[in-house]
């Protein structure tokens, strides 16, 4: 048996649950279901404190999700232009994370998620959606979520397209995003990026993609996860 191998099987049985669920291509943990233009969540009152947890197991928690960032990076390049209408570059507003309430701990919960992410950079490799440059996704939702895993997952987005860069200019219709019910992959903020367009433009079509954290995330297990920055891609198929 190799060192690799015996690692695996003298983990804890959590341990080999969390990493299973961030190496398998998916949503991320908390959804969405529509905010206001200006992205900005409102603030709960009486937000609980993240449970205590053991430094031991907190340590882990955090290990496993900052590997899933890298998983999710990994995977990036991965995306075929075949059948692909549009793909674009995402990324949260400047100031404006991505919020969660309460926090997101080692503990699953119902967590509640908000937040705005500009999509730029807009390609069509089929030509289909050529006119797009740009878009504007406003979101809010909820999933029983920890650090390394959601379920329960409910929500829609709504994405604001144009024909800009920027997210300005002349626009070009919207999508509403429904995400997928269970996350089977964890990053903060990815659930956003995948789903079905239900309806408006590109109907029907498949929503895949990832938000990478660029804010620091590896205290989530300890301290709790209020706020996350980041960046990534979505496509559509």
């Amino acid at each position: 048996m190799t060192s690799r191998a015996a690692a695996h099987r003298h983990r804890p049985a959590w341990l080999r649950t969390a990493v299973g669920a961030v190496t398998a291509l998916g949503t991320a943990a908390v959804v969405l279901t529509g905010v206001t233009s200006t992205g900005h969540a409102q603030p709960s009152s009486g937000t609980a404190r993240p449970a205590a947890v053991s430094p031991h197991k907190a340590a882990h928690t955090d290990a496993a999700l900052a590997d899933a960032a890298g998983t999710d990076a990994a995977r990036t390049g991965a995306v075929r232009a075949g059948g692909v209408h549009l793909k674009c570059s995402a990324r949260t507003v400047p100031g404006r994370p991505l919020t969660f309430r309460p926090r997101l701990t080692s503990t699953p919960r119902t967590v509640h998620a908000a937040g705005t992410v500009l999509l730029t950079k807009c390609t069509s490799p089929d030509g289909s959606q050529r006119h797009i440059k740009s878009g504007r996704l406003t979101f809010r939702g909820s999933a029983k979520a920890s650090c390394t895993r959601a379920s329960h997952v409910r929500g829609k987005g709504t994405i604001t397209w144009y024909a800009s860069p920027g997210a300005r200019g002349k626009r070009l219709g919207t999508s509403t995003l429904t995400p997928r019910s269970r996350a089977t992959t964890y990053t903060p903020g990815s659930t956003l990026l995948n789903g079905t367009v239900s309806s408006g433009r590109l109907a029907h079509q498949r929503a895949t993609g990832a938000v990478h954290p660029t804010s620091n995330v590896r205290q989530c297990g300890t301290r709790g996860l209020r706020t996350l920055e980041g960046r990534g891609y979505v496509t559509f198929s």
